[in-house]
């Protein structure tokens, strides 16, 4: 009895050292931006006169989420002197128009800011800081269906699971109509996340693309 006691345990001590290298294999949450977040944020570096490793973004943004967004922080930035009316190319690009109001008859605002070159800096900030996700306009129009489904069926369902309120899709005919307009349904455009470590925990659980979507985009 004494023998098999110790081969017993000798076999569970074996088991649990394995089971501690397994789990010690996993890996952590992730740190570093990945290959779709790199090329996003070196798109929106362009605006910026740093390189895009100096570009302190949060999130990737959708193009419904954007423009928005980019409003807001140019209120934020110019102190509420700047109003923008942002709008993005109908491909889904990020060349953007753009109209201001100067709230403010100061003479040091209207120097600051009282020309289209001077908004443009305050702007051309805040496009720096919101990389946008494009990839729904270079996916083959033959499988827009699936992105649809994927974002109805899974995505939105994931996001609701992870917290967020996402409103009820779009009909199909809907979404095919947005996506030609320019500006798709996204699961992701009622979520706003506070750093970029929930986001990189948030897209990696539900990923923006599935893996055989986001395959060579």
């Amino acid at each position: 009895m004494r023998v098999r006691d110790a081969v017993v345990a000798c076999a569970i001590a074996v088991a649990l050292v394995a089971t501690l290298s397994s789990c010690s294999s996993v890996p952590g949450p992730r740190t570093t931006p990945n290959a779709v977040e790199r090329q996003a944020v070196a798109a929106a570096s362009q605006y910026f006169p740093q390189s895009g490793d100096d570009i302190e973004w949060v999130q990737l943004w959708t193009i419904a989420q954007a423009a928005p967004a980019i409003e807001s922080c140019v209120d934020l930035r110019s102190g509420g002197v700047v109003q923008a009316d942002i709008k993005f190319s109908p491909a889904g690009e990020f060349a953007y128009t753009f109209t201001f109001d100067l709230v403010s008859t100061k003479a040091v605002d209207v120097q600051r800011y009282g020309s289209a070159m001077g908004a443009t800096r305050v702007i051309d900030d805040c496009l720096a800081q919101t990389p946008i996700d494009n990839r729904v306009f270079r996916l083959d129009a033959s499988r827009v269906d699936e992105l649809y489904s994927y974002y109805d069926t899974r995505l939105r369902r994931c996001l609701i699971a992870h917290g967020h309120r996402i409103d009820p899709a779009p009909t199909r005919t809907q979404f095919l109509r947005q996506r030609r307009e320019g500006a798709p349904w996204s699961p992701y455009d009622q979520v706003v996340v506070r750093t970029r470590a929930e986001w990189y925990a948030l897209s990696d659980s539900c990923p923006v693309l599935p893996p055989d979507l986001a395959f060579g985009l």
